[in-house]
């Protein structure tokens, strides 16, 4: 094609389509992000409960997934891995308009994992800080 020549109509039109769904998919993240940013101006227990509530199936599934691994019970991973999700929702800073989920995920799986450190050292709980520094002697 020269410099002169229109595009083919098939391809005008899925450029524009893409262009479309591009726009689409920011205006949905940022509609996604807007109660995190809303949480960051003015945070309040009933607006992060809220928020902890709707990506609960996060800390699900990372607790599904280690009770395969363990012998816990899956209820005591869930509420960890909640802890985890409640810190995460304190913690994330909308405006780098990452995914929730990706930053979330480690806290998540970070409770748990602290969560099943501490427990393994018997029915006597040592603190994490004195795991931690055992650990490196």
């Amino acid at each position: 094609m020269e410099a002169g020549d229109k595009c083919p109509v098939s391809m005008q039109k899925h450029t524009t389509k893409g262009a479309f769904s591009a726009g689409l998919r920011q205006a949905k993240k940022r509609r996604s992000l807007a109660p995190f940013e809303e949480y960051r101006r003015r945070p309040t227990p009933r607006l992060r409960n809220r928020l902890v509530r709707a990506n609960m199936g996060l800390a699900e599934n990372d607790a599904r997934r280690w009770t395969h691994q363990c012998s816990e019970p899956f209820e005591d991973l869930l509420q960890e891995g909640l802890i985890g999700l409640t810190k995460a929702v304190d913690e994330f800073d909308p405006s780098t308009r990452n995914a929730f989920s990706s930053f979330a995920m480690p806290w998540i799986r970070g409770a748990i994992q602290h969560y099943l450190r501490d427990k393994g050292w018997g029915v006597l709980r040592v603190p994490r800080q004195a795991v931690e520094v055992y650990s490196k002697v």
